[in-house]
């Protein structure tokens, strides 16, 4: 009798075995199956998202996962749909749970980023994003992420700091090298921003978009003669129709300034006339060319131009200076004084305005009004070389000379 139990309790045992691991063989595979269908609905998903079918992809997504809700390409398939139609909080759920099913995977944490970055959680993201560029150094978006985040909270210097980190790690894309020079200008560290920039334009010589970066560059260092050769290139690009037209205002406004800062009026007059002719409505660049021409000595073009930015913005007060030095210079004392006048009713406070005024003055032979003109403007402005050679040698020839050539510098 014994022997028959035990021969039982064996076969209850073995019994048991195959019934388990029956039950673990069919777990794996029913496992796999619903990876294999999971994988499928996240391909038909993503065709979906493609083509900008959102509603469509977010079903196949959902689907996928309550199919594999342990498959994280599903979570992250539907976190990037959630993150397209501005679900920003259910998308952070979904790619939480991406995170803790792929702690590893630098796609998960970099889609992390970006949905924490749209929710406004800044730390958050760039936390994410950092993550996910330790995890794949060759992620330079998640790099490129992290400064612009950064640089977008206010927080540029730590983000020059953490861009030029990368750079020296290898990093050479010219996007990110794009925004290590846009970081450094913004830091004003002008010479870093011309070396990114040089790089970009030996890179690329024919992008336009780093041939302007590079002259403004130069331009905010100081370095006038590097600017202008940068920004003529620039405008001497072939890139099909008229070159000239084809760069924008601000190019031939700040060759304009390159030209007039190293002594070169008519060079100047001619880049702010193709500025003036692709943005005919600004008073502003109507005055510089106004001033190019006076510098230049053409008198009679320097008080058309000054008239025409006046009608543009009557009152501009730079439009109004330029134009009484040019009458004032051809002797034309009264008509200069009826236009200051006019607009020291909206300028009353500017010393260049009350120095022209008290020139005015001393074209008539009124010292008194004219001396009283110079002291307001060294009330106003006590660092007003202009107004104290004229109050102490109130010598007219002389302190023409400096008028005309300090205009630029202290008008306003």
């Amino acid at each position: 009798m014994k022997r028959w139990i035990a021969l039982a309790a064996l076969a209850c045992c073995v019994g048991g075995c195959e019934w388990t691991d029956m039950r673990t063989g069919r777990r794996e595979a029913y496992e796999r199956w619903s990876r294999s269908r999971a994988r499928m609905l996240c391909k038909l998903g993503n065709g979906k998202l493609q083509v900008g079918r959102l509603s469509e992809a977010g079903e196949k997504a959902r689907e996928a996962v309550e199919t594999a809700p342990e498959f994280a390409d599903a979570r992250m398939l539907l976190g990037r749909i959630r993150i397209e139609q501005g679900d920003y909080e259910a998308a952070i759920g979904e790619l939480k749970e991406a995170v803790k099913l792929e702690p590893k995977s630098p796609g998960a944490h970099y889609l992390l980023g970006v949905a924490m970055e749209r929710a406004g959680h800044v730390d958050l993201a760039i936390e994410s994003y950092r993550h996910s560029y330790e995890l794949d150094e060759r992620n330079e978006a998640a790099a490129i992420a992290v400064g612009e985040v950064l640089a977008g909270a206010g927080r540029t210097k730590e983000a020059g700091r953490y861009v030029e980190e990368r750079l020296s790690d290898g990093v050479r894309s010219a996007t990110i090298l794009e925004l290590a020079g846009r970081l450094a200008m913004m830091n004003e560290q002008y010479d870093l921003g011309v070396k990114h920039y040089t790089a970009l334009v030996e890179r690329e010589r024919t992008n336009p978009h780093y041939q302007e970066a590079l002259g403004r560059a130069h331009f905010v260092a100081g370095r006038f003669d590097l600017a202008r050769d940068a920004l003529a290139t620039r405008i001497a690009m072939p890139t099909g129709g008229k070159p000239e037209a084809l760069a924008s205002v601000w190019v031939h406004a700040m060759l304009g300034d390159c030209c007039a800062a190293l002594g070169r009026p008519d060079a100047a007059a001619r880049a702010y006339k193709t500025a003036v002719e692709l943005k005919p409505d600004s008073a502003s660049l109507i005055v510089k060319l106004a001033q190019a021409h006076l510098d230049a000595g053409d008198i009679p073009e320097a008080v058309r131009a000054a008239r025409k930015a006046l009608s543009v913005e009557p009152g501009h007060l730079d439009a109004a200076l330029v134009l009484g030095c040019c009458l004032l210079r051809t002797g034309r004392a009264r008509e200069a004084g009826e236009v200051l006048k006019t607009a020291a009713k909206t300028a009353p406070d500017s010393p260049m305005l009350l120095c022209l005024l008290g020139r005015c003055h001393v074209a008539f032979g009124r010292d008194a009004e004219a001396r009283a003109c110079y002291q307001q403007a060294l009330t106003i402005d006590p660092e007003s070389r202009l107004a104290r050679e004229l109050l102490s040698g109130m010598n007219g020839a002389d302190s023409l000379i400096d008028l005309e050539s300090l205009i630029g510098g202290e008008s306003g």
